[in-house]
């Protein structure tokens, strides 16, 4: 197989063996999941246990407490964050523009 892959298609050595590597750790992988499928419902009840224990202790607020602190720092975080980056034309000085009248409209130019 190795000499009709390298002759007839032009593959290399180097790139048959990391093929194979792949394949190979591709394997190992399924095989470890498929051993630790029934750890891992012990592995998610002992989470659950552990979750149960640190509320019970007073160790863990209610995810309702968290969600609003959360949000309550975002707002905060934002308004802050809003009052320092607006800046509206207004902002700047009056000796920045120059008006002139016309017969109907009165047009403001910057001058810089």
């Amino acid at each position: 197989r190795e000499k009709i892959l390298e002759e007839e298609f032009g593959i290399s050595r180097i790139e048959m063996k990391a093929s194979m590597r792949e394949v190979t750790n591709i394997q190992q992988a399924r095989k470890l999941s498929y051993a630790n499928r029934n750890s891992e419902k012990f592995a998610e009840r002992a989470e659950a246990l552990q979750r149960k224990v640190s509320k019970v202790l007073g160790l863990r607020k209610s995810q309702k407490k968290q969600l609003e602190k959360l949000l309550q720092e975002a707002r905060d975080h934002s308004s802050t964050r809003n009052r320092e980056t607006r800046s509206t034309h207004y902002d700047r000085p009056a000796e920045l523009y120059s008006f002139s009248n016309s017969s109907t409209e009165l047009s403001a130019s910057m001058s810089l």
